[in-house]
């Protein structure tokens, strides 16, 4: 009798060490409903992550521009001739990202090294500044990778690109319909129109003291991941082939720049078909072609969930901007260094009050604070 109870109750044990199918199917989806719960904020958390990542690398390239404005007393070119040990100017080899080299050309003219590249004794790589300047012999160009954002994935799925996610405030669009270099007699850029000039043709040398409306409102750098990165021809953080072209010069691959022109009530014409439309701010085009060497596309954008760009305003501060939500004529605003005195590169009309009803617009427009944008 007392051996057949301790069996019963064994066997009660037993089952109570069980599941049942009902409670496996209920412990199964109270797991799956926590996954897909955290899920999304697992991948926003390394969304900020690598946001973040990108403004501390571009914090350390405004750093290093703001170190190479305090040695040099001016700011470096968007594109700029760099003259080698042996006489030599540094030109850019015909190749793409992930094989990018450079070699010699015997004209100044010829020579578009790019302001990412002229900076790099200030960004703690000397190194490849002296095999850049010393090389006897086309030599490759590597990958820096404080010059790549994470989330920048036309470079970063490419191994080993020696890409640039970033670009320099270049101000006003430099060239005519006709892709002329606006050098003229009352015509070409002006000082007050942006930061970074073309130094290879161009003789405007801007510093940090241009900055009249204040450095804390003057955009220095941004993130723009349309650049052209076609399959045969790219742009390295060095200087591209298309820099020296005459359709091209380098400042839409490496700048951002504003446009004269825009409807009164909206931001400017979105056709892409002149020196007067650029595509929204921070918005995603239906094609990342720059289309012949027009400025539609030399504007902030980045990847990053919700819509903000990475920015470094001429202080060397960092923040996210909202870029497709910002006005027009506040970009323009932050473009311009001194917004009073900017010019139409063209025509160089707007010198009085009501000379150009579009330049007066953001020449005569209330200062911007940090609260603005």
């Amino acid at each position: 009798m007392q051996t057949t109870t301790i069996r019963r109750q064994v066997g009660r044990q037993v089952r109570r060490c069980g599941f049942t199918l009902v409670e496996l199917l209920v412990v199964i989806a109270i797991i799956g409903t926590l996954i897909a719960l955290l899920l999304p904020a697992v991948m926003s958390g390394q969304a900020a992550a690598r946001k973040a990542s990108c403004l501390n690398n571009m914090r350390q390239v405004g750093l290093g521009i703001v170190n190479y404005e305090t040695t040099k007393q001016r700011l470096p070119g968007y594109v700029q001739p760099v003259k080698r040990a042996d006489g030599q100017w540094v030109g850019p080899s015909m190749v793409g990202l992930t094989d990018a080299g450079f070699n010699s050309v015997g004209k100044a003219n010829e020579s578009f090294v790019a302001w990412s590249g002229v900076i790099l004794p200030f960004t703690d790589r000397q190194d490849i500044w002296d095999q850049l300047q010393q090389a006897s012999a086309p030599a490759p160009i590597s990958k820096i990778e404080v010059y790549v954002c994470a989330d920048d994935t036309d470079i970063t799925t490419l191994e080993n690109a020696a890409g640039l996610s970033y670009v320099a405030n270049t101000g006003a669009w430099d060239r005519d319909s006709r892709f002329t270099f606006l050098s003229g007699a009352g015509e070409g850029d002006v000082e007050a129109n942006g930061l970074f000039q073309n130094l290879t043709i161009g003789n405007i040398k801007s510093d940090f003291t241009s900055c009249r409306d204040g450095r804390a409102t003057t955009l220095m750098l941004g993130e723009n991941v349309n650049k052209d990165q076609s399959n045969t021809v790219n742009t390295t953080w060095a200087s591209s082939w298309l820099g020296c072209t005459p359709a091209q010069g380098g400042e839409q691959q490496y700048g951002m720049v504003w446009v004269v022109a825009y409807p009164p009530d909206g931001p400017p014409n979105q056709a892409c078909s002149g020196v007067d439309d650029q595509a929204r701010l921070g918005v995603d085009p239906d094609t990342v072609e720059y289309p012949g060497g027009l400025p539609c596309y030399a504007r902030p954008k980045s990847n990053h969930p919700g819509g903000q760009s990475n920015a470094i305003m001429a202080d060397g501060s960092g923040k996210s901007i909202d870029f497709a939500q910002m006005d027009y004529l506040v970009y323009q605003q932050l473009m311009t260094p001194w917004g009073a005195k900017c010019e139409d590169p063209r025509q160089h009309v707007g010198k009085a009050v009501g000379d150009n009803d579009i330049i007066d617009g953001f020449r005569q427009a209330a200062p911007l604070s940090e609260d603005s944008f």
